[in-house]
């Protein structure tokens, strides 16, 4: 019994570490578009800017 390999071009893996590298991929960009839209932005910019003081 011979296992099917992915190959593309000249890279040969096992179907586990394909499928491995696709899902953490996926999960990556999953968790990258929860942080992007539980981050506030504006707040972050803003704490970041230095502003003079007006009371001296």
């Amino acid at each position: 019994m011979q296992l099917v390999a992915f190959s593309y071009g000249n890279l040969e893996m096992s179907n586990l570490s394909a499928a491995a590298i696709l899902i953490t991929g996926i999960v990556s960009i999953v968790f990258f578009v929860i942080a992007s839209l539980k981050t506030d932005t504006k707040g972050l910019i803003e704490s970041s800017i230095e502003r003079p003081e007006k009371n001296k």
